[in-house]
């Protein structure tokens, strides 16, 4: 960023009525804001002396060769202009010059240049830099009216600039306002947004390259949390952990002092060789959990372990007492029921356990629309899979499956999906279609030109780190007034789905409202990550998280629309919210 400050004297008061108010000229002390003040001079006597030079600004702003109505001085530096000012014909000999000649002559005689111009000096310093007229452009008559010029300063922001300084067509120094809108063409003194060092207009459809597939497997191998290095405290034990058989399953609960993130819950089965984490209990209050996934008749040893977390760490206790319980002696439930994606349908498989005599009855409910079940199909003899092929899309569907025979109804089985709207067999597009936002005002100052925008995509992987999906990418809208804008071809990531079992995949966007050139723009930021809790039970649910803070620069300036995210389920034309600017974003998987 560039370096020191300006001064300036307090603001006036009474800028609605006017957009210009004369002031003392201010002591500028960055390089930078120097440097600008004296060419914005320059610029001014220029203008205000040769209708020619006028012309030439009005016709290359005109042509909004970079769309936008901005003249890259290192374009116009060597074009030649006719001269009106006598005294400048007079004092170099020439009536007709380059436009670098002609501005040297409005700098101080004692201003030394080591190039070949003051000019020059300038663009070596400051590449980018730019004459704008970013209003009434095309309502511009140069032959008779001379624009106020001002200058864009070094502290300069959209949300916080009431005025920015420059001079009126007499090169009295004013302020003039940056909020309220002037009713004549401004000149815009400042650095290119859409040009490259080299003259070239940055091609915005060019986006950095998408990180895929992600630095890690996004899956996560147990359905469980990751366990990370520990370098918080760790937390005390839970403590008078009971269990007893109830309808279905066995019943948890336990004790615990203390504020924790989560517990985690162990179990050794009659066949197991020793103890595996089978759920974790988020947050410290919820201190119960029912275990559905067992088998008639047998017993099932327990222990809780209390967790704790920070956004880098993991830390777990040592076990609670020990409990071992017989689960219900009913009619053997399925050993395994599980609900699977599988292209754009719902795969259920389960495992009869060779029992040809029972029938296996299938049934789902959608909380969105239904706290029942009803029957899906009913399967008798060796059938074990059944595909769903009119899923309720990105919503819960829970499903539970259970056995009947003569003697009665085994226990169900429970899993729920939430279908989505993509295809999971394959890469998932993510186009930007269009930005909307509630009121131009709110996101670009008249004194910027037309809105930008940037956007990065954000990821989790499986040890909860946020990554970038999507590096950056500029979008511009073609007038200054718009509050919507429409886009064509602008990918902004190939999305993979990675795991049916633990990973519902959730990308999220940090959106910037674009304010001054070359000044990088950096915080920190987390991506949204979901994962099943109890898929084997019958309260399971959908649980989300954010991962372990990150630093995201973006490559230049500007004022934070925020974060939002999208699912994998959610529905792949949909527009997303961001918490500022009422800044909107529409996805689709079509271009």
């Amino acid at each position: 960023m560039l370096s020191g400050g300006s001064y300036r004297p307090p603001p006036p008061t009474n800028l609605a009525k006017t957009y210009i108010q004369p002031g003392e000229e201010p002591i500028f002390e960055s390089k930078y804001d120097i440097a600008m003040n004296d060419f914005s001079k320059a610029i001014s006597m220029a203008v205000r002396k040769n209708s020619p030079f006028r012309e030439l600004l009005k016709t290359k702003a005109d042509q909004q060769l970079d769309g936008d109505y901005d003249v890259l001085m290192k374009l116009i530096a060597n074009t030649k202009v006719s001269v009106e000012d006598q005294e400048v014909v007079t004092r170099a000999g020439s009536s007709e010059m380059s436009v670098a000649e002609l501005l040297d002559q409005y700098y101080p005689s004692d201003t030394k240049a080591s190039g070949s111009s003051i000019l020059e000096d300038l663009q070596n310093e400051y590449p980018l830099l730019q004459v704008s007229v970013p209003i009434h452009s095309e309502d511009w008559d140069p032959e008779t009216f001379t624009p106020v010029v001002g200058f864009i300063p070094s502290d300069f922001s959209d949300s916080t600039a009431s005025v920015i300084p420059g001079y009126d067509p007499e090169d009295n120094f004013v302020w003039i306002d940056a909020v309220n809108e002037p009713d004549e063409p401004v000149i815009i003194v400042g650095l290119s947004e859409r040009y490259d060092e080299n003259g070239e207009v940055i091609n915005n459809q060019d986006d950095f390259p998408i990180t895929y597939p992600l630095p890690e497997n996004m899956s996560f191998s147990s359905g469980l949390l990751p366990k990370l290095p520990t370098d918080i405290d760790t937390p005390e034990p839970p403590f008078e952990l009971t269990g007893v058989a109830v309808n279905g399953g066995i019943y948890l609960s336990w004790r615990f002092i203390g504020a924790v993130y989560g517990y985690t819950v162990y179990r050794k089965g009659p066949f197991d060789s020793d103890y595996a984490p089978i759920n974790n209990v988020i947050g410290g209050t919820n201190r119960s959990f029912t275990d559905f996934n067992v088998s008639s008749g047998y017993s099932y040893s327990y222990y809780v372990t209390a967790v704790d977390r920070d956004a880098y760490s993991i830390a777990e206790s040592e076990p609670s007492n020990y409990v071992l319980v017989q689960a219900p002696t009913v009619i053997n439930a399925l050993s395994h029921f599980e609900v699977l994606l599988s292209g754009t349908n719902v795969e259920l498989n389960w495992n009869n356990d060779g029992d040809n005599n029972s029938q296996v009855h299938i049934e789902y409910s959608v909380p969105e629309f239904s706290t029942g079940y009803q029957p899906l199909m009913t399967f008798t003899g060796g059938t074990n899979y059944y595909f769903h092929d009119n899923p309720n899309k990105g919503t819960m569907t829970r499903y539970r499956a259970y056995r009947e025979n003569s003697n009665g109804t085994s226990d169900a089985k429970y899993d729920f999906i939430y279908a989505p709207y993509r295809n999971s067999a394959a890469n998932s597009p993510v186009y930007i279609k269009q930005i909307a936002v509630s009121e131009a005002k709110e996101v670009e100052s008249w004194v910027a030109g037309k809105p930008e925008f940037y956007l990065k995509v954000l990821g989790v992987t499986s040890s909860l780190q946020t990554v970038e999906l999507q590096r950056q990418m500029e979008f511009q809208f073609n007038k200054r007034r718009y509050i919507s804008q429409e886009f064509s071809g602008r990918k902004a990531y190939d999305w993979r789905y990675f795991s049916e079992h633990d990973w519902y995949s959730s990308i999220t966007f940090n959106l910037l409202e674009y304010d001054t050139p070359s000044w990088k723009f950096t915080f920190n930021a987390s991506a949204r990550y979901n994962y099943k809790k109890g898929a084997g039970g019958k309260d399971g649910g959908l649980e989300f998280g954010l991962g372990a803070s990150m630093e995201v620069t973006f490559n230049n300036h500007g004022d934070e629309c925020g974060n939002a995210y999208t699912n994998y389920f959610d529905p792949h034309e949909t527009w997303i919210k961001f918490p500022n600017h009422g800044a909107r974003i529409l996805l689709s998987i079509e271009p």
